[in-house]
């Protein structure tokens, strides 16, 4: 299972800047954690998280969650 990681879509409003960034680091990591906590309540073990190679727009973060059933 891979998931993509959007951060400006899992930290919360107010973590997110002007035009839907998200630039604070920390923030980013908590909403990956937010994202991995979530699978591995499905019974879903993580495998591995990478930054994605493709930039989301304006410069936007995401990252892939390896997962495996």
């Amino acid at each position: 299972l891979i998931v993509l990681v959007k951060p400006q879509f899992e930290a919360g409003r107010e973590n997110v800047g002007k035009g839907g960034i998200v630039r604070d680091p920390k923030t980013q990591q908590q909403a990956v954690d937010r994202v991995r906590d979530a699978v591995t309540a499905l019974g879903v073990t993580t495998i591995d998280v990478i930054e994605s190679p493709i930039q989301g727009a304006e410069g936007n973060r995401e990252f892939l969650l390896y997962a495996r059933y």
